[in-house]
């Protein structure tokens, strides 16, 4: 049976009580994938408790490490993409409630937009401190054009972008920046790659937040995203990193099973 939901969390920087009512629950076809700065055993048997509830459980370390770097952001991200085998990447930001009401409401949106849309060209993102003043209740889903963004708790996309994009910039973790400077330029990427993005405004109902650790690394003399933005909207989409997202996510999933949880 073939994945469809590749759910990603960061699992040293979520409390792990507040993972155990969501990891409880049986899923079909969801296999999760948790990248962890701080790779241990003791969170490695965590996880193990809760196989049966998944297609599979891999639990690996960043696929860089590098003491003068930590934590690196984007890193984090692109070790899970390559990972993952999902249809679809369920990105869960640190502080997230997760639970099983949550995934469920998101695939419900995933189902509708692709029903409203006519395909899988699309990426939803939700955030609780987004407000919005003066606007159509009715409407749940508002379309983001020419690299708007707004932050996210909560995002999904088809893995299939990856191929076009290659992931996460890594550029932000060599150079330092905010981690919503990195969220945004790989939004903006997907977008100008032909992925759509909205913004889920029913989702944020459906989970609460909690204090967590903030990537927050020290501002640059040169801020990098106003850049990076110009050149994504002459036509970069793609991230000039030291990996190839297609050739590099065949040689990870042919060697995953080192890091699956059995």
């Amino acid at each position: 049976m073939g994945v469809k939901y590749s759910i990603v969390v960061l699992p040293s920087l979520f409390r792990k009580d507040r993972l155990k009512d969501f990891l409880s629950v049986a899923t079909v076809d969801t296999e999760l994938i948790a990248v962890d700065s701080d790779y241990n055993k003791e969170t490695k048997e965590f996880f193990k408790k809760y196989i049966n509830n998944f297609q599979r459980i891999v639990y690996l370390p960043p696929r860089l490490q590098n003491e003068k770097l930590k934590p690196r952001y984007a890193s984090l991200w692109n070790t899970a993409f390559l990972y993952a085998e999902g249809d679809w990447i369920i990105c869960m930001k640190p502080g997230v409630e997760l639970s099983q009401e949550l995934i469920m409401q998101l695939c419900l949106s995933i189902d509708d937009l692709i029903d409203q849309t006519g395909g899988e060209n699309f990426a939803i993102i939700s955030g609780k401190s987004t407000q919005f003043l003066n606007d159509d209740e009715n409407l749940q889903y508002l379309k983001l054009v020419d690299c708007a963004y707004l932050p996210f708790d909560v995002a999904v996309f088809p893995r299939k972008y990856l191929d076009t994009v290659n992931g996460y910039d890594e550029l932000y973790d060599y150079m330092g920046s905010k981690a919503e400077d990195a969220d945004e330029d790989f939004f903006c990427r997907l977008g100008k790659a032909g992925c759509t993005v909205y913004f889920d405004k029913e989702l944020p109902k459906y989970y609460n937040t909690y204090p967590t650790f903030r990537f927050q690394f020290v501002e640059p003399l040169v801020n990098i995203f106003y850049f990076q933005r110009h050149q994504i909207m002459r036509g970069k989409i793609r991230a000039f990193n030291d990996f190839d997202y297609k050739t590099n996510s065949e040689k990870c999933l042919a060697n995953r099973t080192t890091f699956e949880i059995v």
